[in-house]
C-alpha cells in the first residue's frame, strides 16, 4: 500500500561534516533548503545554491528574550544579503537559504514568500520575529503566483523542518516546569527574571 505523503529526502553535506553546512531537497520538488552555521558562512559562499534569489531564515537565541528568534528575509542573490547580516545582525548562529534547483522563482515569488512566512511565522507565535514591521503589507502580484508561491512555501516549510529538526527539537524541549518551547540551559533565566 503507497501512501500519497510519502517522499524521498536528500541531504548533501558539502564538507562531508553533518553539523556543517547541509542541502536538503524532496527529489520530485524544485525548491531545496540550505543550512549554514554562521561559522560555516565563507565555505558557504562559495556554494551556486547560494548565489539565487531566494527566502532565508536567521535563526539564534538572543540572551534577552526567553524565545528563540527569527529573522526571514528574501534575497537576489543569498548570499550576499547573509555576508550583510554577518555584519548587521549579532543574535543569529544558523541561516536557512530556500531556493529554487530550476531557478523557477522571480524577485516577485520571493517577495511573496517573505510576507507569508512572516505572517505565518508571527499566527504560530513560536519564535521571536526580529522583522519589526517588515512583511505587514501583502505584496501586490497575480492570482496564479500565489497559487505557486504558496506551494512553493508549503515545500520550504517541510524541508526547513527536515533540515533543521534537530535543533528545533532542542529549542522545543520541556524546561524544569513541565512548560514546553523552553530552551535547555535557559530554565535558570526564566525563573531569574520571575524573581
Amino acid at each position: 500500500m503507497s501512501d500519497d505523503r510519502a517522499k524521498t529526502i536528500q541531504f548533501f553535506l558539502p564538507q562531508g561534516e553533518p553539523r556543517g553546512v547541509r542541502i536538503a531537497d524532496i527529489t520530485t520538488r524544485i525548491v531545496q533548503a540550505m543550512l549554514v552555521p554562521r561559522t560555516k558562512l565563507p565555505e558557504a559562499m562559495m556554494r551556486p545554491e547560494l548565489k539565487k534569489v531566494g527566502v532565508y531564515f536567521l535563526i539564534g537565541e538572543p540572551e534577552e528574550s526567553a524565545k528563540p528568534m527569527v529573522y526571514i528575509g528574501e534575497a537576489e542573490e543569498c548570499d550576499k544579503r547573509l555576508a550583510q547580516h554577518n555584519v548587521g545582525k549579532g543574535f543569529w548562529h544558523t541561516a536557512v537559504a530556500v531556493v529554487s534547483k530550476t531557478d523557477s522563482l522571480t524577485k516577485a515569488h520571493v517577495r511573496y514568500l517573505e510576507w507569508y512566512c512572516i505572517e505565518k511565522a508571527r499566527e504560530a507565535g513560536r519564535f521571536a520575529l526580529d522583522n519589526g514591521s517588515k512583511g505587514s503589507n501583502r505584496p501586490r502580484r497575480r492570482r496564479p503566483m500565489g497559487f505557486q508561491g504558496e506551494s512553493h512555501v508549503q515545500d520550504a516549510q517541510r524541508r526547513r523542518r527536515y533540515i533543521i529538526g534537530d535543533q528545533l527539537q532542542r529549542m522545543e524541549s520541556v524546561d524544569d516546569y513541565g512548560r514546553k518551547n523552553a530552551r535547555p540551559g535557559k530554565a535558570e533565566d526564566l525563573r531569574a527574571r520571575r524573581g
